[in-house]
């Protein structure tokens, strides 16, 4: 098997079926022979790799300790490795790596100079970084990690393949995971040709890279292109094969390794104390960037429901409103019938908490400020239900993500009659790490 993956098309395979959890035995194994492995193949490894820099660490000591010279795959790997993750890692054992590097006996000039432009442009930033945090305090754009009103924006406006590129344009969303939902909505309106279809994901692919972007990971768009084979529209096909191109587009999806996906840790009724601390979802994640942390308890970070909390209106007034809502677009109307049926939580919206110390009470976890909610995009998981007959057993279940519409998901459009809600987990979140990972990104 490892001389196979030596072929880079069968280790770019391995990388997207297999490579969604970092897999240090494999990659120890495949760079035993370090030296001689084909010079292409080696940033594959890195993308396997995931944040795990110190597997790179030993392979890059063993080479020196073997070595007179720095050898043309040592030297591929630390122009391909990113250095800022690796510093911020462990600096003492880089920067006593890259010591033994200038003390190779027979070391090329051009080499030892390239080597030390590296370590000086990563020491730069890290320097920038750590001033920036030491000075004045992190300071995002926003807090909240969804916005129902800012979704219903992205709902109304954007009806055409061209209004979600205008929509991600004006960075009303950063996520892919977010584009993928609108375009349900689009297919459920109009079908769009196959020009339009080549000039979307040629700009969406540009706007994914400008603007940097969360890829979606494929354990969110997976399931939406399985439940469409239900689906009896005609556009069911052609959506699908939309969504396959996007799934297949390293620079637009990813197999779930810059993209990791956090299930609820714990939720509101599992706390104690609910009506007092509001509804609090807690999620344990250790973020790469956050280095070795020595607090007690276990990183992570909660999103709290802030509705009740902001929201002091009667549900009789937030009913009127939505009554006198002067709306034109038809199939807003279709939406709005439903929020009255659900009035009072049309303000829904969940915030990152960081700072307030009683929301963080009986959830054994602490939060570091580099978790931002521009890396971050809420969904959750519906559990569907094909009944034989209205009152029948259960013919099939499906498991279907939604992220724009709490009350209303995408698959309401597209699944045939017969299909009804199933369990629901609330609040789930894909968070994006591609700037922590042990590949340099491009």
């Amino acid at each position: 098997m490892l001389k196979r993956l030596g072929k880079k098309e069968f280790m770019e395979m391995f990388t997207n079926e297999f490579g969604k959890s970092d897999d240090a035995s494999f990659i120890s194994k495949y760079l035993a022979d370090f030296d001689k492995l084909d010079t292409e193949m080696i940033s594959p490894l890195l993308q396997l790799g995931g944040s795990d820099s110190e597997i790179f660490l030993k392979t890059l000591n063993s080479s020196i300790t073997n070595n007179l010279n720095l050898s043309k795959n040592a030297l591929h790997l630390l122009q391909n490795i990113n250095l800022n993750v690796c510093f911020g890692a462990d600096w003492d054992q880089w920067s006593k790596l890259f010591d033994e590097i200038a003390d190779l006996p027979e070391i090329l000039l051009s080499d030892l100079r390239i080597t030390q432009k590296l370590v000086n442009e990563a020491w730069r930033e890290v320097t920038l970084a750590i001033c920036s945090c030491t000075s004045t305090p992190i300071k995002y754009p926003k807090t909240m990690s969804y916005d129902y009103r800012e979704m219903i924006y992205l709902f109304d406006n954007c009806t055409t393949l061209s209004d979600i590129i205008a929509a991600v344009d004006k960075g009303k969303t950063d996520s892919m995971c977010t584009v993928v939902e609108l375009l349900t909505y689009v297919y459920q309106k109009s079908s769009p040709n196959p020009e339009e279809t080549d000039k979307f994901l040629f700009s969406i692919e540009e706007l994914c890279e400008k603007r940097q972007m969360q890829r979606v990971p494929w354990q969110i768009i997976d399931p939406i292109i399985s439940a469409l084979k239900h689906s009896k529209k005609d556009q069911a096909e052609e959506l699908s094969l939309l969504l396959s191109r996007i799934r297949h587009n390293t620079g637009l999806s990813s197999p779930n390794r810059e993209n990791i996906v956090l299930q609820c840790d714990r939720k509101p009724w599992e706390l104690n104390d609910v009506e007092k601390n509001g509804d609090r979802y807690v999620y344990k994640f250790k973020h790469p960037g956050a280095g070795k942390c020595t607090r007690p308890g276990q990183c992570g970070f909660i999103n709290i429901n802030m509705s009740r909390e902001n929201n002091q209106r009667s549900r009789k007034e937030i009913f009127n409103e939505l009554q006198n809502e002067d709306v034109q677009n038809p199939h807003r109307l279709k939406w709005l019938e439903y929020e009255k049926y659900f009035y009072g939580y049309n303000d829904l919206c969940m915030e990152l908490v960081t700072d307030k110390e009683e929301d963080f009470k009986d959830t054994d976890v602490h939060c570091h400020d580099i978790i931002s909610t521009r890396d971050m995009c809420m969904y959750h998981v519906d559990s569907i239900h094909l009944h034989d007959g209205r009152q029948g057993p259960f013919v099939e279940t499906l498991e279907t993500i939604s992220l724009l519409n709490l009350w209303i998901p995408w698959w309401f459009g597209w699944m045939p009659k017969g299909w009804r809600y199933g369990d629901k987990y609330y609040y789930n979140v894909t968070y994006n790490v591609s700037n922590y990972m042990v590949v340099k990104s491009k």
